[in-house]
């Protein structure tokens, strides 16, 4: 008679093996909620983070010293004339911004008879802004910062694209950040036209 060497065996190695895999089971499904709690966190300090840094409605531009593009010293003051400033934040290097300048040089048109000046202001050099205006169709005058970066840490201008609707006293009425469509375009035309 012939024994089956499985029916002999002891069933402590499969008890073992099925209480390992549970266990593991049980420690993955603790890593994956600690996981998605530490996830929480994080995008809550991030959040913190964009508080701090980045531009928001009711922040204040205050006025500071650019260069026009004839390398001229430019005393920017947001609400200049009592009038509201949309200001176009770029650099030449950003690809979201030169797919912008469609879209803000419509709203130059859009916008030519309301109360409201258009300015452009970049961080780079004037080299690189001029060969930029030439190179991408620029219709609005463009101020550099490059000779004091402290404007853009100051008023949080640190992520491109941005535009932003001032009022005459400099504070941020609006921001839209990012790549400009149709329809935030049409936003901007109405937020300057209904003045906020």
């Amino acid at each position: 008679m012939r024994m089956n060497p499985l029916k002999n065996r002891p069933r402590l190695p499969v008890t073992l093996l099925v209480l390992v895999i549970v266990v593991l089971m049980v420690q993955n499904f603790f890593l994956v909620t600690k996981t998605s709690e530490q996830r929480e966190t994080i995008d809550q300090l991030n959040q913190q983070i964009d508080h701090f840094t980045q531009v928001k409605a009711g922040d204040s531009i205050s006025s500071f010293i650019a260069l026009n593009l004839d390398s001229s010293l430019a005393f920017i003051e947001p609400g200049m004339d009592s009038k509201r400033v949309l200001l176009l934040v770029f650099t030449t290097w950003c690809n979201a911004c030169e797919q912008n300048m469609g879209q803000w040089n419509l709203l130059v048109n859009e916008l030519s008879q309301q109360d409201v000046h258009i300015l452009g202001l970049s961080p780079d050099s004037l080299y690189k802004i001029r060969d930029y205006s030439r190179r991408v169709s620029v219709s609005f005058p463009v101020y550099s910062v490059v000779n004091d970066f402290s404007v853009m840490k100051k008023h949080k201008l640190l992520s491109f694209p941005k535009t932003l609707l001032i009022d005459n006293m400099g504070v941020v009425l609006r921001v839209w950040s990012g790549i400009l469509d149709d329809e935030k375009r049409q936003d901007i035309t109405t937020a300057v036209k209904r003045r906020l």
